[in-house]
């Protein structure tokens, strides 16, 4: 079976106003010794769960954060050889590391593609400085262009940019300047996400402060998104994720299809067995262990109609839809979640062709309440 292996390093510069995310604020060169310690202990929980696992196929490997470009080269390069001497990498494995446009030149970049690394994820998330100034981002508009440009130089043909609607005082004619900016970069891949206020972060807790747009603005531009990118050649094959053909997120995927993955890192979840589990939140811990286990922590045991329900919620994010014949191969309650979807079909939240069922474009809109509807 198809693995999938996440990485997580915990490190930023500076803590975003919207992340809730498990990560330490150190500066550009603060906390070096921690920086240190942890590289040693992903190295050895790699080594130890290679063993433990029987060196799973992995086909898609993803570094996120946190920062991960804000370690220093060689520790990121430590960190992938030891992945790749401890796993059975698959020759043609999708290999991303996310980027902060502030944190990464040339000789970094050389590094990571020497090292095997195939694709960044960018997270421009606007081309207006003064959103980016509210989200508290350590980047500029001119960073992410001219750290896009140095990806090019370097030989990165797999780029994802992030970007976000939602952000307090966004326009939908400012949305329309970060599309058209994200556009004109020709990256493989965008991703739209609307921003969430997410508890204990600094927007969250000052919400009152800041003027967000209404919910039908944030409709509109998330319509917007989908026209702009659409007729500049990108194909929107999940709630959030566009791509040009060919160049869907194989790591992202690979969870929307219900697949195994592996975390490594503090705050890192795994999927396995049908068994959820996740490694705790501190990074003190996580150091200090020597195999694990005291850090390791299972969140649930998912039943067979459990597994059931998530792959129909998983599935339907994608916008080629929930196969039927899965869906009836999968579960012996096929036909009471399909009543339930059909009953959508009149309202044209849902359509049913090809022996698949998929939301439409206004059914997407109000996703979360229909599936609510349709599982429980």
């Amino acid at each position: 079976m198809s693995t999938g292996l996440y990485i997580h390093i915990p490190f930023c510069v500076s803590k975003c106003a919207y992340c809730d995310f498990y990560s330490l604020a150190c500066g550009k060169n603060g906390q070096n010794e921690l920086k240190s310690a942890y590289t040693a202990s992903l190295c050895r929980q790699s080594k130890l769960w290679g063993k433990i696992y029987g060196r799973p196929s992995i086909q898609s490997i993803y570094i996120g954060g946190g920062t991960p470009t804000i370690l220093p080269t060689k520790q990121l390069t430590d960190i992938i050889a030891n992945i790749k001497s401890s796993f059975d990498i698959s020759p043609n494995a999708e290999f991303t590391v996310e980027a902060n446009p502030a944190t990464f030149d040339s000789d970094k970049l050389k590094a990571l593609k020497n090292a095997g690394v195939n694709r960044l994820s960018i997270g421009m998330q606007s081309a207006n400085d003064n959103e980016l100034k509210l989200l508290s981002r350590i980047h500029s508009e001119n960073d992410t262009e001219r750290s896009f440009a140095v990806a090019r130089e370097c030989g990165f043909d797999n780029i994802s940019l992030d970007i976000m609607y939602g952000i307090p005082d966004q326009t939908t004619d400012s949305f329309k300047r970060t599309l058209y900016k994200a556009v004109s970069l020709s990256p493989e891949h965008i991703s739209v996400y609307g921003l969430q206020l997410e508890p204990g972060t600094r927007l969250f807790n000052n919400q009152s402060l800041y003027a967000f747009p209404e919910e039908d603005c944030e409709a509109e531009m998330n319509g917007l998104a989908q026209i702009i990118l659409e007729s500049s050649g990108y194909r929107r094959y999940e709630i959030s994720n566009y791509s040009l053909p060919g160049r869907e997120c194989a790591h992202n995927l690979l969870y929307w299809n219900g697949m195994e993955y592996l975390g490594l890192g503090t705050g890192a979840c795994s999927y396995r067995d049908r068994r959820r589990f996740r490694v705790i939140t501190d990074i003190k811990s996580y150091c200090a262990s020597q195999d694990f286990t005291d850090v390791t922590k299972t969140d649930e045991i998912l039943t067979e109609e459990d597994a059931a329900k998530e792959y129909i919620m998983l599935r339907l994010r994608l916008c080629r839809g929930l196969e039927l014949k899965k869906l009836y191969s999968i579960t012996p309650n096929a036909e009471k979640y399909l009543s339930r979807a059909r009953g959508f079909i009149k309202a044209g939240f849902i359509e049913e062709n090809g022996g698949y069922i998929r939301f439409t474009p206004k059914g997407f809109n109000v996703s979360n309440t229909l599936l609510s509807e349709i599982l429980f």
